[in-house]
């Protein structure tokens, strides 16, 4: 699924309460049946991974190697399968030349690929991904995208998307949750939110080109959907 809105819709304050890292003041929040907040960290990391908008808001490590052991440490992880499986990680994100690199010193692009490496070792249930591909050129951000849907699949993983990419949410997602000012306002298929041509501009929607392309050659909704993953 995905969550647009406008910047200060409230976004980024629901996904920080979905990885625990806020508490609710009102309320409560659960995953799988347990608060993510009251977990210690390993638990928490298995349960839900969140990659950060800014990569440069997670790297503790002077290595992306280090960081992506840190990742399978808490996980219990222990011995000489840590490099086995941090190069195994590194090398399906196609980053396996720069384990030794400091993240801080990667592009923009690299940085966000090893972030995500490093909260993909902990194998989390659930998977927040804010605005992960941004940076990345669209050959290697649709590459990126495909991998983890993949992966969704295979873990049978939830991925939450949070995303100003119209075109990727369209094409990576069954089910679209719009926030304004720090309510949910509607919910729909990426077609539903896309119709709805008078609150694109309130909502901070810019549906796709190839929407309105479908749109104007009566071609179905389905048409718009390039990729199908369940998200």
């Amino acid at each position: 699924m995905s969550v647009v809105g406008p910047n200060g819709s409230g976004k980024s304050t629901l996904m920080y309460l979905m990885a625990g890292i806020y508490s609710p003041t009102s309320g409560s929040i659960e995953i799988a049946g347990k608060p993510p907040a009251s977990l210690s960290g390993g638990e928490r990391i298995r349960l839900v991974g969140y990659v950060f908008q800014n990569p440069d808001q997670m790297f503790l490590n002077t290595t992306v190697r280090a960081e992506i052991e840190m990742t399978l440490k808490l996980t219990g992880v222990r011995g000489r399968v840590l490099g086995r499986l941090a190069q195994e990680i590194a090398k399906e994100l196609g980053i396996d030349k720069l384990l030794d690199k400091s993240p801080h010193k990667l592009s923009v692009g690299q940085r966000r690929l090893a972030s995500l490496a490093a909260v993909l070792a902990a194998r989390p249930k659930v998977l927040i991904l804010d605005e992960p591909t941004r940076g990345l050129d669209r050959e290697t951000a649709e590459n990126v995208m495909r991998y983890l849907m993949d992966l969704k699949r295979e873990r049978e993983m939830t991925v939450v998307l949070v995303s100003h990419d119209m075109r990727q949410v369209g094409d990576y997602s069954q089910l679209v949750y719009v926030m304004y000012d720090g309510r949910v306002i509607f919910r729909g298929t990426p077609e539903e939110v896309f119709a709805e041509a008078e609150k694109h501009k309130e909502w901070g929607v810019d549906p796709p080109q190839v929407y309105y392309a479908t749109k104007a050659l009566g071609k179905p909704a389905a048409s718009l959907r390039r990729v199908k993953a369940y998200v």
